[in-house]
């Protein structure tokens, strides 16, 4: 998969070549989100992913993100030291037969994964930022029928992300949102970054609310519906 970024269908393009030359077959799901796309890993049971991103970064950037199956993370220990090293080495084993190329469209697939958690939402005013970034295609999927007004703000995919840096965790970049959130009354403002793996939250005031206590929001829900105690495993960088 792939963001809105400039460089990154050549990037994407080049790098499912690579893939299909090494023997493997690809499967390219097009523009998404990164969380679609680990979906697609897990829900396919494909072996593995790589998302073609920047993520928050500013537009001249691009990179990759690695998963294994089941959306297992790639970090730099568990595997890509090892790309970097045959990248290095140019030593690239040929492969007795090229793989495949083939597209696939997720979406309905996705929608209907994500729309099984919600359960019962309130009627809510909403403010969403998706900074030009692919937040705007996943969440018409998701919101659709519910009981959600909407004010949208950078909707349309643009991968100069012209009006302000993809990275709500800057609060240089929230401006606009808190404004809006106060022009509309809005119960709730919410900003995602350029692959929307990345969000934050403003209340009805105005007020940014902190990573911390979006995580403890989350890890309550996520044992109530366990049922049972749990030990939360918690990232110091939200």
């Amino acid at each position: 998969g792939r963001d809105a970024r400039l460089s990154a269908p050549a990037i994407s393009k080049a790098v499912a070549e690579g893939i299909a030359e090494a023997g493997l077959d690809v499967v390219d799901i097009g523009r998404c989100t990164t969380p679609m796309n680990y979906f697609a890993v897990g829900y396919y049971g494909y072996e593995g992913a790589v998302m073609i991103t920047a993520s928050h970064n500013p537009p001249q950037y691009i990179g990759a993100k690695f998963c294994r199956a089941n959306a297992v993370p790639m970090s730099y220990e568990t595997g890509i030291n090892e790309i970097e090293i045959i990248v290095s080495s140019g030593d690239f084993k040929a492969a007795g037969k090229k793989g495949t190329i083939s597209s696939r469209d997720i979406t309905d697939n996705y929608k209907n994964f994500i729309r099984q958690f919600i359960t019962k939402i309130e009627p809510l005013k909403l403010v969403i930022d998706t900074g030009h970034g692919m937040a705007a295609i996943a969440i018409p999927l998701v919101t659709e029928g519910l009981p959600l007004s909407i004010t949208k703000l950078y909707f349309n995919l643009d991968g100069n992300f012209p009006d302000h840096e993809p990275n709500p965790l800057k609060e240089e970049n929230l401006r606009d949102l808190i404004k809006k959130v106060d022009e509309e009354h809005a119960d709730l403002g919410v900003a995602f970054d350029g692959d929307a793996d990345r969000i934050r939250f403003i209340d009805e005031k105005g007020g940014i609310v902190p990573t911390d206590i979006v995580t403890a929001i989350i890890a309550v829900d996520t044992l109530r519906k366990a049922g049972k105690e749990e030990a939360i495993v918690y990232d110091l960088r939200s």
